[in-house]
């Protein structure tokens, strides 16, 4: 979405400047499917969250995989062991509602305690609003499941699309002279 989109375009311009690479770390499953699987839905597949991540400039793209097992990680574990653990990580970027760790116990004050003696700057960027638009994917979701797919669309800043592999309906389409194709999403 554009609250993204605009986050990365700064980011970037950020490590261009001190000669850095921008990687984006995510996760797939993406949490919610595993902590709140009958409430979340995703807007892109992982395949499409990769070229638009792409497409926004990002040089690294790390992929952790979730389970239930990685959500009980501490904060403190999880920046030693997954994040801090590679040399040369010159800065972190964290959205202004940033939680993360076991019952989403840390945010940016355990995120600067941890990181401040080893250097690493830590920047916590603003919400991205314009007037009533909220750009988060909450708000995109939102959009989407109230049927609005124009209204999503300004908040993505693209069309919102659907992707999938055509599959064989009951052929009811057809019988009435509407022939349709049934996507497997």
């Amino acid at each position: 979405h554009r609250g993204h989109q605009a986050l990365l375009a700064g980011i970037k311009e950020k490590a261009r400047a001190q000669g850095a690479k921008l990687a984006v770390v995510t996760f797939v499953p993406h949490p919610g499917l595993i902590l709140h699987p009958k409430e979340n839905f995703l807007l892109n597949s992982y395949e499409e969250r990769r070229v638009l991540l792409a497409a926004q400039g990002v040089d690294c793209l790390w992929e952790l995989e979730f389970n239930r097992d990685f959500s009980t990680l501490s904060p403190e574990q999880f920046l030693k062991g997954h994040i801090l653990r590679f040399p040369g990580v010159k800065g972190l970027y964290l959205g202004h509602d940033f939680s993360f760790g076991a019952n989403k116990s840390g945010n940016e004050e355990t995120v600067r305690h941890v990181c401040g003696p080893l250097g690493v700057e830590v920047t916590v960027l603003p919400e991205h609003r314009q007037g009533e638009a909220n750009y988060s994917s909450t708000s995109v979701r939102g959009k989407v499941h109230q049927g609005d797919v124009a209204g999503a669309a300004v908040l993505l800043g693209r069309s919102f699309f659907l992707s999938g592999r055509v599959v064989k309906g009951e052929g009811r389409g057809h019988k009435i002279g509407f022939p349709t194709a049934n996507m497997d999403y």
